[in-house]
């Protein structure tokens, strides 16, 4: 067999009980599930009643078990004080529910039969079913991804949104010259916290950051790196992350529906499908119940290690959390088949670096993973694959519950201010919304003047629109601190340029802030979209995104004085970036370097040197959509 790409898609908050526990399987097939032992696997409440497992699962649960890390040690060890060298026992799950739901520990132990989930299910009884894939951290979602891409959290148990610095997966297979991507259903992608990933010194890493639609187009043309990360969406009530406290079954079907898209169109496509692993998974159990207690192993420690600073608590990761469900799907797999094999998340970097070929581990946790490809029994793949029903998803329902969509505007906003490098070329059109009226000397724009502007604006034009509690964020975010050492920032060109660039500057830590708060996503979206239609498109700016996106099609002449203004700033990270709706990419940088990022093939060709004229007659060619002549440049 000749594995060339491995898709990894990690859903959000199940336990392998909840979803996977009343599969059947013929006496001789060793598989661990609930189904006909539920009255040995009860929970004790407190007030001495047992509760036991029990098939009758909701797709969503208000309010939702708690999975912080204290919580999920509850559950795994009971009420009594955890000791070193104690052995968790899992019988806590219940009455750590009722802390927050009283007299209904009962709903923690809930598990869902195959025929609630028929993609996901079926798909396990015909390839294959990982029944000891334990998440990495007895803790919430953030650490348990992390562990996915670095083999580690960074000391972190629970969620903490902040940057992350530590090497990835991804940094490791763009050193041995190897393909990746991240394929998200909704932004911004869980991955961005590792800051590296999308730093000014990695050349045509955004462009590995896609929206999902990109994935079914590299399937169907063979365009597949060696390794993507697939996010689904998980925000809002169009939510396709099966998180049980998002939009309940509607949820939960749409994320039947995108395993049941991906699978589909790797079926639709034999020969992609013969050289590709799709792995399931979900990234933590969310509180709810299995019975399994997981494995503790010195071995498994990475530092640095989990230390409360309120107590004297300390947590060395050598235990693993609770189980999760995990499948994986590949012509290369008999149907029925069981792995009981100990895994955990960082068995995903440890798997890519085994079918890449590279040997440095991570950390000591991924050095000591087992791989998951052991799986693939067969000799020869198989030609006969079974057909799924698509899972009926209303989406005219869906679009209801979710209101009026600004994700978009949000998607291109945000990843804007974080990224974008913003050129104003002169010959800039006066706008209707010019922020920073006043100019000072030496192009500058007045940053409070400016502050004080965009509030007065937003709360003019859309303040009644925002929530209560997104108008008392918006109020208390501080302005941030100036660049110039005056008290101003500098422009390279004209007071356009200054104005644009200090705007973008105080916008950006508002939605940053309201982005903290899930429940003000939709104020956020508000916010993003108001500062695009009422700013950035009214001035002639070239804004590129990690998309592509370009808000202005300057004409020839604003185009030659961008380039050579650029060029004169051969230090500077002002680069001129430009895509077509196919995902093509054309990139100029200051230094002179150009790139191509093609599509038909999926590859990047590169010149090392361009002159003013050559870059202007590149861009031409781009923006007139004339791609064979761009090629023919490059090759």
């Amino acid at each position: 067999m000749n594995i060339k790409h491995l898709l990894v898609l990690m859903f959000e908050n199940r336990s392998f009980d909840h979803m996977l526990g009343y599969l059947e399987y013929p006496p001789d097939v060793p598989f661990n599930g609930v189904r006909g032992r539920e009255e040995t696997l009860g929970n004790q409440l407190g007030d001495g009643r047992i509760v036991f497992p029990s098939s009758n699962a909701g797709y969503s649960i208000e309010p939702g078990p708690e999975h912080n890390h204290m919580n999920v040690m509850t559950q795994l060890f009971g009420q009594h004080p955890r000791l070193e060298g104690d052995q968790p026992t899992n019988t806590g799950f219940a009455a750590d529910f009722e802390t927050i739901a009283p007299k209904q520990g009962e709903k923690a132990l809930q598990c869902f039969t195959p025929e609630r989930l028929p993609i996901l299910a079926t798909l396990a009884k015909e390839f294959a079913v990982y029944d000891h894939w334990f998440c990495s951290v007895p803790g919430a979602t953030w650490p348990n991804r992390n562990f996915a891409h670095a083999a580690t959290s960074d000391g972190e148990v629970d969620v903490h949104t902040r940057s992350y610095t530590n090497k990835t997966i991804f940094e490791q297979l763009s050193e041995a010259n190897r393909d990746w991507a991240i394929y998200y259903g909704g932004f911004p992608p869980q991955t961005l916290a590792f800051t590296r990933l999308w730093a000014s010194s990695k050349p045509n890493w955004l462009q590995r950051f896609k929206p999902i639609r990109n994935l079914y187009r590299a399937i169907q043309y063979d365009h597949l790196p060696d390794y993507a990360f697939i996010e689904p969406d998980m925000f809002g009530k169009i939510s396709d992350s099966q998180h049980p406290g998002m939009g309940g079954e509607m949820d939960f079907r749409a994320g039947e529906r995108l395993i049941w898209q991906i699978y589909t169109a790797l079926r639709t496509n034999m020969a992609v499908f013969k050289k590709t692993l799709f792995l399931i998974i979900y990234d933590e159990h969310g509180g709810f119940f299995d019975h399994m207690p997981p494995p503790r192993d010195p071995d498994w420690s990475v530092e640095p290690a989990y230390r409360d600073e309120r107590s004297d608590y300390t947590f060395k990761f050598d235990l693993l959390g609770p189980r999760v469900p995990a499948v994986l799907i590949s012509p290369w797999i008999a149907a029925g088949t069981v792995d009981n094999t100990i895994y955990d998340h960082s068995s995903i970097p440890a798997t890519v670096r085994k079918l890449n070929h590279i040997s440095e581990a991570l950390t000591a946790r991924d050095r000591f993973a087992n791989t998951f490809d052991s799986v693939l029994n067969l000799d020869s793949p198989r030609e006969e694959l079974p057909q799924l029903e698509e899972p009926f998803v209303d989406e005219t329902v869906r679009k209801q519950a979710e209101g009026v969509e600004l994700r978009d505007s949000m998607e291109w906003i945000v990843r804007d201010m974080v990224w974008t490098q913003v050129l104003e070329l002169p010959e800039a059109r006066s706008g209707s919304f010019a922020f920073g009226g006043s100019e000072l000397e030496s192009g500058a724009a007045d940053t409070a003047g400016v502050e004080t502007e965009i509030n007065d604006k937003m709360v003019a034009e859309i303040g009644s629109q925002l929530s209560a509690d997104a108008r008392q964020v918006l109020s208390e975010t501080e302005i941030p601190p100036a660049l110039g050492p005056s008290g101003v920032e500098f422009s390279l060109f004209d007071g356009a340029r200054s104005r644009l660039a200090t705007a973008v500057k105080i916008i950006k830590p508002k939605v940053e802030r309201l982005l903290e708060n899930r429940s003000l996503m939709d104020d956020a979206a508000l916010v993003a979209d108001w500062f695009l239609r009422k700013f950035i498109q009214d001035h002639n700016v070239i804004l590129h995104t990690a998309d592509g996106f370009t808000f202005a099609q300057p004409v020839e002449p604003v185009l030659r004085t961008a380039i050579e203004a650029s060029f004169a700033q051969q230090d500077s990270d002002m680069n001129i970036w430009l895509a077509d709706h196919q995902d093509r990419w054309l990139t100029i940088y200051s230094d002179g370097q150009a790139t191509f990022h093609d599509q038909e093939p999926d590859v990047v060709y590169s010149i090392d040197k361009v002159d003013p004229e050559m870059a202007l007659r590149l861009i031409i060619q781009m923006k007139d959509g004339d791609i064979s002549a761009v090629r023919s440049s490059f090759k």
